[in-house]
């Protein structure tokens, strides 16, 4: 089982306590600007599809938006289509649906790496874009802080000349 447990702001960051399996795991976001909310939607985004990879039921435990909800059936499809042998259909329990509006401006992220499908998200759909989200640690590992300060600044550049 996979289950997404305490969830709180501190700071400039967002810390989530994760049971994934017998590991316990703590994860973060971190932004100045925009500021950010402790929501459980990123954090279904961030675990569904490793989830999905070990095939353990995925325990939200709180309020999820109904929108994004929704879409977890057809996210599960289209990945386990992709690769059927390694991400199988798992059940997504404790999620409350409930409808969700975004305090004040709109705002769309895209995560973006630098990559073909980075390009792709951020060439089709720049009209919606506002925030490039970089991660760490999941394509580039911890350990790669050079390569990643080289990505971030490739990012950070492609983010200027959208401002």
């Amino acid at each position: 089982i996979y289950k997404i447990q305490a969830i709180e702001k501190k700071g400039s960051r967002v810390e989530a306590s994760l049971q994934l399996g017998d590991a316990p795991a703590t994860i973060f976001f971190e932004c100045d600007d925009p500021a950010l909310t402790p929501t459980r939607e990123a954090l279904l985004a961030l675990t569904l599809f490793p989830a999905m990879k070990a095939g353990a039921e995925l325990q939200v435990g709180g309020e999820v938006s109904r929108h994004i909800l929704d879409k977890v059936q057809t996210l599960q499809e289209v990945v386990h289509t992709w690769m059927p042998d390694n991400f199988q259909y798992i059940r997504v329990e404790g999620a409350e649906a409930v409808e969700k509006t975004a305090p004040g401006a709109r705002r769309v992220g895209a995560f973006f790496s630098g990559g073909v499908d980075s390009w792709y998200t951020l060439l089709k759909h720049r009209e919606e874009i506002t925030d490039l989200i970089l991660v760490w640690g999941y394509d580039l590992s911890l350990e790669k802080s050079a390569l990643f300060e080289q990505t971030r600044q490739n990012a950070q550049r492609v983010a200027d000349r959208r401002s």
